[in-house]
């Protein structure tokens, strides 16, 4: 026998069923060093990129922008920062780690091998999108002079990011690997996917 259900009732059950089940993609992408960066250039000749230093100028007006977060913690844990600025205003940033990295959207903590580092939490700001200031970030992070080499650099969007893609294929990255994750009813599941892309 069937039963009818209104349709706000419907609605409403169907929005709960979709809050328990969470299906997210992350694809990661590699360039190998020796990296040779994109030929785009940024479309602002002010913008400038800074690595961060605790108590920098820069520092503290990427703090006074997006709050203090996490950012103090980040350095003191051997991660690097950079900044991107345009006439004095912070209109970007992103990190990179060089041991281990928690992706925070899927839930898992990433490993990486000796030789290896991740590009992460890269934003510019809306006003500033457009003007290749993400590949000019990501070039700056992966052109900076180390103590310690790597033989390739890891950077990871979201499938459902099409500009933070592209961001990162004009910067010259190769897609790699994707993470398929799967939370229903609190029960997590990942699917790590390698694919033959070479940098």
């Amino acid at each position: 026998m069937l039963h009818y259900v209104p349709l706000p009732l419907r609605r409403s059950l169907g929005r709960t069923l979709l809050a328990l089940v969470t299906l997210r993609t992350v694809r990661i992408f590699r360039c190998a060093l020796p990296f040779t960066p994109s030929s785009a250039e940024p479309s602002s000749s002010e913008l400038a990129i800074t690595c961060l230093s605790e108590g920098s100028p820069e520092f503290t007006a990427l703090c006074r922008k997006f709050g203090a977060r996490d950012f103090a913690d980040r350095l003191q844990g051997g991660h690097e920062g950079f900044v991107a600025t345009i006439g004095g205003e912070v209109v970007g940033f992103l990190w990179m780690a060089t041991n281990s990295l928690w992706i925070e959207e899927i839930e898992y903590a990433y490993r990486l091998p000796p030789g290896e580092a991740f590009i992460y939490d890269g934003f510019v700001d809306p006003a500033f999108r457009g003007r290749g200031i993400y590949p000019a970030l990501i070039t700056a992070a992966v052109q900076r002079p180390r103590p310690q080499e790597f033989d390739s650099i890891l950077i990871a969007a979201l499938a459902s990011n099409p500009a933070s893609l592209r961001g990162i294929t004009k910067a010259g990255f190769r897609e790699c690997e994707r993470i398929r994750y799967r939370k229903i009813l609190g029960l997590k599941n990942w699917q790590r996917v390698t694919l033959n892309a070479t940098a």
